[in-house]
């Protein structure tokens, strides 16, 4: 039967490929052979390797990078809980990205801020990506230095910041295509809150920068490589050993107990590069003088959170204002820093309450106090009512009182307790039940265990296809340029007759 003829084809073909022919081969039917021989290895053989690398990808970004949970040590109290302490209120806002080709894009940004700025900040941080610097559309990007862009940003979001005290520093969008820092094409310059042509005078001087303000240390690091390549390759950047050691010996030298870091690059995407002393970006960062750093450039959907090593830095990359509608509240009360994520969803539509003390779990660091049994659970009110009350309810039970209208407008409650070492939840609300709902997990001790955390940009799975093209452009060559190595092989079926 033909059945028995194609296993028997098969079955020489499978013992001894170079001493039996298939002379009878034209007796079966083409199709069966198709269906018998042909289709199972053709697909494998023509897209094996296309599937191969596609599973790599996939799987790169399928699964993030988490890092393990560490043991945080509370910060000493050198005073007991100050109950007439004023909250600072900061605000982190990061890729405006103004753009004169899209201007659905920078509408979005001016409402967004227009709203944002309401909350009336002791100091704005704003870390990069002002405008974003494309040409005319063409079907791929070209990034230049353009002066359109600088010039909305300039007459548009400039006047919205200046009313307040402002820290900035720039991104990718904003240096790439320029040679040097000083460069008569960085517009970033001209438009700058902190710096200058007048203080600039090198590339140093735009690396890293230490600034005092509120009583708080910050440190602008800016660690782009010139001359800046144009997109895509200047769409990220990694720290060179020079940049290192200026942020390293800035931080070791501080007389400052901590410091707040701004960076418009996460953490994460500097994976080998060491200073002289042999620390990479990383160890750096997880010095125990860095409270925390703040950055952007990768647009989460949500505001992104990880602890760099059991002393030093927590960092926080928020998203877009065009995108996601998102910014950041910073709120310092009584020595504890806590960072809110601000969003608005449409016009009028912003968080008008806001818990900063007790700190919750997640952001609990080795540069807070999270040992103290007597406290306040304090509650920020951004509306000037002050009839407004608020109820705290979960393992603690109470109403808030008014205690003080602060600097910005903005109305404190406060509720005191005094409770024991443990874990606590509870759920802060107005008696409507319509403006205020906040729920908050925090702990009070010695030590704190904190969980695995997920990281906030995909440079892992960058650094996995990096490392997987090496094995696949050789795996190419070989079938482009095929080397015999010595070895013949013979196709034992007629190609006339295949």
């Amino acid at each position: 039967t033909k059945d028995e003829k194609i296993n028997k084809i098969i079955n020489i073909k499978e013992k001894d490929l170079k001493k039996e022919k298939c002379d009878n081969l034209n007796l079966i039917n083409e199709e069966e052979i198709c269906h018998k021989i042909k289709i199972f290895p053709f697909y494998p053989s023509e897209f094996g390797l296309f599937a191969i690398i596609l599973f790599i990808v996939l799987i790169s970004y399928l699964i993030p990078q988490y890092f393990p949970g560490k043991l945080f040590h509370s910060k000493k109290s050198v005073s007991p809980f100050n109950s007439n302490y004023i909250p600072k209120i900061l605000i982190h806002i990061t890729d405006v990205h103004v753009s004169h080709r899209k201007p659905e894009k920078t509408n979005d940004s001016i409402t967004f801020i227009k709203e944002v700025v309401e909350y009336k900040p002791d100091l704005i941080l704003t870390t990069g990506d002002y405008v974003d610097n494309y040409e005319e559309w063409k079907f791929q990007n070209f990034g230049n230095q353009r002066k359109p862009d600088w010039e909305i940003y300039n007459n548009s979001i400039i006047p919205l910041l200046s009313e307040f005290n402002v820290i900035d520093i720039p991104g990718n969008h904003d240096v790439w295509a320029l040679d040097s820092a000083i460069s008569e094409y960085n517009y970033f310059l001209d438009c700058s809150f902190i710096y200058n042509r007048t203080n600039v005078k090198n590339n140093d001087d735009f690396f890293i920068r230490k600034i005092n303000n509120m009583n708080l240390t910050f440190i602008l690091f800016n660690d782009y490589r010139f001359p800046v390549s144009r997109p895509p390759y200047g769409l990220d950047s990694h720290t060179s050993k020079h940049q290192l050691d200026l942020l390293e010996n800035m931080i070791d030298n501080l007389e400052e107990e901590e410091c707040f870091i701004l960076s418009h690059y996460n953490v994460e995407r500097t994976w080998f590069q060491k200073s002289t002393k042999g620390h990479t970006f990383y160890e750096i960062i997880s010095k125990k003088k860095v409270a925390a750093l703040f950055t952007g450039h990768y647009h989460p959907k949500k505001v992104g959170i990880v602890h760099h090593g059991s002393e030093g830095g927590l960092e926080f990359c928020t998203s877009t204002p065009f995108k996601k509608h998102r910014a950041g509240l910073i709120t310092i009360d009584n020595d504890n820093f806590i960072y809110h994520e601000i969003y608005i969803s449409s016009p009028g539509k912003k968080p008008l309450f806001i818990m900063t003390y007790p700190v919750p779990n997640e952001q609990i660091s080795g540069h807070h106090i999270f040992n103290m049994n007597n406290f306040e659970i304090r509650v920020l009110s951004f509306i000037t009512d002050k009839n407004i009350t608020l109820r705290v309810e979960g393992d603690i039970e109470g109403e808030l009182e008014y205690k003080m209208t602060i600097n910005n407008g903005a109305i404190l409650y406060s509720l005191p307790v005094n409770l024991t070492n443990g874990a606590y939840k509870i759920h802060a609300f107005d008696i409507d039940r319509k403006l205020c709902d906040i729920n908050r997990e925090f702990f009070i001790g010695e030590s704190y265990k904190g969980k695995k955390e997920k990281g906030i940009s995909n440079q892992r799975a960058l650094l996995i296809i990096r490392l997987s093209a090496i094995p696949m452009l050789i795996i190419l060559f070989i079938i482009i340029f095929p080397i015999r190595f010595g070895i013949q092989f013979k196709i034992i079926l007629s190609l006339e007759n295949y």
